[in-house]
């Protein structure tokens, strides 16, 4: 069943950057578009060099932004590690496999990063989160690479950053999917994408 919803979750997500993004991906590399920053919405990242079902970039974080003025994506795209906890993940990842790191080199691997952002979704993001998360889980559906940077274990390291094969700490416990049934997870993500 879980392998069903990820499934959905892609499909519905390249569904809807070739439906309202003209087939396109957005960079933090650009300007982020002011909507994504003043509206509450939901962002999925992706990792194109894991690639996953149907040749698909893997979701390697999931989060919100622009809820009461947050701009989580222009913390992410040129903050510190200090305030954008994706960027504090990645550069302990950098720490435990080179010995250092700087803010400069954590923007040029998160600029990298395609992602997609969905307007006014934001109350989504758990339920996301814990269905893509291969932390806890019985079965390991759509592992990142292995030389994904997440995978550097040790020192400041979340251990739910490389279980989960996400940059998400937060709701990547797993879930016991047989609490309800198939349909109920089905409803809760066509209200996401519809």
């Amino acid at each position: 069943m879980r392998e069903e919803l990820i499934n959905f979750i892609y499909d519905s997500l390249y569904q809807y950057k070739d439906n309202h993004h003209n087939g396109n991906f957005y960079y933090l590399q650009n300007p982020i578009p002011q909507e994504f920053t003043q509206n509450s919405g939901l962002y999925f990242f992706f990792d194109p060099n894991s690639i996953v079902g149907n040749d698909r970039f893997k979701i390697v974080r999931v989060g919100i932004t622009g809820d009461n003025g947050n701009n989580r994506l222009g913390h992410h795209q040129n903050g510190t590690i200090n305030n954008s906890i994706f960027r504090k993940h990645v550069g302990r990842a950098f720490n435990q496999l080179n010995g250092n790191f700087n803010e400069n080199e954590i923007s040029d691997y998160i600029h990298l990063l395609p992602y997609l952002y969905i307007p006014e979704k934001s109350l989504f993001e758990k339920i996301c989160i814990k269905i893509l998360s291969n932390r806890n889980q019985n079965e390991i559906i759509y592992p990142a690479n292995e030389n994904w940077l997440g995978f550097q274990i040790g020192g400041d390291i979340n251990i739910a950053v490389p279980e989960s094969n996400l940059w998400c700490v937060h709701y990547t416990n797993g879930n016991d999917f047989n609490n309800f049934p198939f349909d109920y997870y089905q409803n809760i993500l066509n209200q996401l994408f519809n």
